[in-house]
């Protein structure tokens, strides 16, 4: 009538030592399994990898932010899952001892006939090294100490698999705890069970309680668990000996991925940095970190706590000066479950010295060709207006210009040699006048080794060959020209071609055409290189001298 009702596995000592102190192991294991589970309990646990002969694993479908309890077992052979332990236990140091508890039999409402205890010894496995051991096995009550000896037993246990040993019985003492000592059982595996019972009724059997005094553990010893936002990754100790049960536990968690595409603007914005970033599976908010330098992110300042938002507007940094960006997932908004840092990305704020919200390159690129102010005549990149405001230019007359601007000559146009109309020939003598009307400088006639007569328009950046219909002044040099504003149009007057003749007649220009207005003798003699001005107050056009017949008369 013997009922098994608990175990525990025993391990010898020689074996024990070696996985404690990493040494290698007789016997090496060379296949692995392991085993996931939610709780503690193998018993709950799911294999989630098996036949393994790497000491690592990664667990790629652990959930973000749930802990994991893994387990590993090891075996020599590949040929069936039986060659498994079926359970893991703890392993006892060389000179094992555990404590056993069961009930009284008045406990049970059993006062007679007295319990019996029945302790059995079981080989586990069939030891490589097919040998015989000698076992010495001690019951004491209470305290393992010499007056509470109660039996001793000197056992030779065979090499053979699967043999077990029966013992003497124990008669019932007055306590029910008993430490059993097992001795010299060097590089043996067995397991120990025991029962106790009231007669020959095998119903009367109850469970005991075994407990093993200073266990190590039995099987690959987890050495390191660490979870990232791919999965979490778990390295072993190779230091079983043989066919094992679960080593010792080990606990993981997965946190979030890492974000990524991570961008921050780069002077877009007057006010701010904006940093956007691509949403992590699982994760519901993030944290901002910026530095000035793309070094160690946590060295980085935190920019932003845990917010559910996949963008932010950072106004906290100055304009102009640029900072590396990262940024964080997590569960939840106290950071549960953060993962690592994201990849950096470069920006900053743009300046915006006139403060109108607009960073100042979009004022200079969007400016009015009329507005000095948001004009950049140096080239600093600064709107004209901040640099007199700020003292950084001078503007003596007051009409907006930075004064180096106006003191000095800029080339805003070359020639192009492969293109005839990309601008007027190299000339002299040519007339020149702004239309006010049209926004345009015209340029007219000129000589560049040939008398000219043809028209040009420059808006600022463009040369534009004009092509009037009808009449044109005829080639001269020398012409003056002027812009009426009260008619709106440019007035021409006179000029020579030399080794010809000089000229008399008037003529005015519309933006569109040429319109001989007075043929010549109708107004001042012919004459060239002489002077013209627009009179606003009297709103008439005024002519001085010139060289050719002219002597210092004034016309009007």
């Amino acid at each position: 009538m013997f009922r098994q009702v608990n175990y525990l596995l025993i391990v010898a000592g020689i074996s024990a030592v070696a996985a404690m102190t990493g040494a290698t192991a007789l016997g090496q294991a060379v296949y692995y399994d392991v085993w996931r589970g939610t709780s503690d309990d193998p018993a709950a646990a799911s294999q989630i990898a098996s036949w393994e002969t790497a000491t690592e694993a990664d667990d790629s479908s652990a959930l973000v932010g749930q802990d994991y309890y893994y387990w590993i077992r090891a075996t020599q052979s590949q040929s069936n899952e039986s060659n498994f332990v079926e359970f893991g236990a703890p392993i006892l140091n060389a000179d094992a001892r555990v404590k056993v508890t069961c009930p009284t039999a008045a406990a049970q409402g059993n006062p007679v006939p007295p319990p019996v205890f029945r302790l059995e010894l079981q080989i586990a496995h069939e030891h490589p090294l097919e040998l015989e051991y000698q076992c010495t096995i001690r019951f004491y009550e209470d305290d393992p100490i010499e007056d509470n000896l109660l039996h001793t037993w000197e056992v030779t246990i065979p090499a053979e698999g699967g043999l077990e040993v029966p013992f003497h019985t124990v008669p019932e003492v007055g306590t029910r705890d008993l430490i059993i000592d097992i001795w010299d059982y060097d590089l043996l595996s067995v397991a120990v069970f025991a029962t106790i019972e009231i007669g020959d009724n095998s119903a009367s059997s109850w469970p005991l309680d075994i407990e093993v005094l200073d266990p190590i553990p039995y099987g690959p010893t987890i050495t390191s668990i660490v979870g990232s936002g791919e999965g979490i990754h778990l390295d072993w100790i190779d230091d079983v000996t043989y066919n094992s049960g679960f080593g010792p536990m080990g606990t993981g968690t997965r946190p979030a991925a890492a974000p990524t595409n991570v961008a921050a603007s780069d002077g877009d914005h007057a006010d701010h940095v904006l940093v956007t970033w691509d949403s992590a599976p699982e994760a519901t908010h993030y944290a901002v970190y910026r530095h000035l330098f793309d070094g160690d992110p946590n060295d980085a300042a935190l920019a932003r706590w845990w917010g559910s938002e996949t963008y932010f507007e950072d106004t906290a940094v100055p304009a102009g000066t640029h900072y590396f960006y990262w940024v964080k997932a997590a569960t939840g908004d106290m950071g549960e479950f953060e993962s690592d840092f994201s990849a950096s990305d470069e920006g900053w704020r743009a300046e915006d010295c006139n403060e109108n919200g607009i960073p100042d390159d979009q004022d200079i690129a969007n400016c009015d060709p009329n507005d000095p102010a948001c004009q950049d005549c140096n080239g600093n990149g600064a709107p004209d207006e901040c640099d007199i405001a700020d003292l950084f230019s001078n503007d003596a007359n007051g009409n907006g210009v930075p004064d180096e601007c106006e003191c000095e000559w800029r080339l805003v146009h070359n020639d192009d040699p492969d293109d005839p109309n990309d601008c007027p020939s190299p000339r002299e003598g040519s007339a020149m006048a702004y239309d006010e009307a049209r926004g345009v400088t015209v340029l007219f006639g000129g000589y560049d080794g040939a008398h000219l007569n043809d028209t040009w328009t420059w808006d600022g950046q463009t040369w534009t060959k004009v092509a009037p219909p009808g009449d044109s002044p005829s080639p001269r040099v020398y012409s003056a020209m002027v812009y009426d504003k009260a008619r709106g149009e440019i007035v021409l007057f006179g000029g020579v071609h030399m080794g010809s003749e000089t000229f008399s007649d008037t003529w005015v220009w519309d933006g569109a055409a040429w319109t001989l207005a007075a043929d010549e003798g109708a107004g001042p003699s012919d004459r060239s290189d002489h002077a013209m001005a627009y009179d606003s107050a009297a709103e008439v056009v005024v002519l001085f001298g010139g060289p050719h017949g002219g002597g210092n008369e004034t016309w009007f």
